[in-house]
């Protein structure tokens, strides 16, 4: 049976799902257009008139995956921890899905890798997201946004080298933490989670 023929959005959308299940599954650094033209069952001339590079594919990945992710997130925006309590609980069931995209961002600490401004750019955004709750709810809120930088950064870098243990497995360690940084006077007397 003959194939339906695709419009270039539904073949890049194609292409993209099959990346991003690769990617998911094998990783990004072991793929190459012409792994990815196989997998998508076209020509590798074919799939690079869609992605001239692997770096274009990757990005289209990431933003595809963000894109999808963002608004399936329902995110309790009552306090800073009840937000992120929030979005930990939507990635909880795809923790071991999450961890090739983890170990992706670990690569891309390198400033030479293609997706290193990428995840630059999306982490400021995540903070930049959760500034009102943080600004609205602590004294000190440059602090705080600083701190949960680096404790949620360090949980990552965690599951990076001991796969076996899931990134939420942190949080309530972290959040202890967190709950007793200074609120403003209005804050201070909100139950905690």
């Amino acid at each position: 049976m003959a194939r339906r023929r695709l419009s270039v959005d539904e073949r890049r959308a194609e292409i993209i799902a099959v990346a991003t299940e690769a990617i998911a599954t094998d990783g990004y650094s072991s793929l190459s257009l012409r792994e990815m033209a196989r997998r998508a069952g076209m020509s590798t001339p074919g799939l690079i008139r869609y992605f001239p590079t692997m770096e274009d594919l990757l990005v289209a990945v990431l933003e595809t995956r963000d894109a999808h992710e963002a608004p399936r997130i329902a995110v309790d925006t009552s306090s800073l921890l009840a937000a992120i309590d929030s979005i930990l609980d939507h990635y909880r069931p795809q923790a071991e899905r999450s961890l090739a995209f983890d170990l992706l961002e670990g690569e891309a600490l390198n400033p030479s890798h293609p997706a290193h401004d990428y995840f630059a750019r999306r982490n400021a955004r995540t903070v930049g997201e959760l500034w009102p709750l943080i600004e609205r709810e602590f004294l000190n809120p440059e602090g705080v946004a600083a701190l949960i930088t680096l404790l949620l950064g360090g949980a990552r870098l965690r599951v990076l080298h001991d796969p076996s243990t899931a990134f939420v497995d942190g949080w309530p360690t972290i959040r202890a933490v967190i709950d007793t940084l200074p609120r403003r006077p209005d804050f201070s007397s909100r139950p905690s989670h």
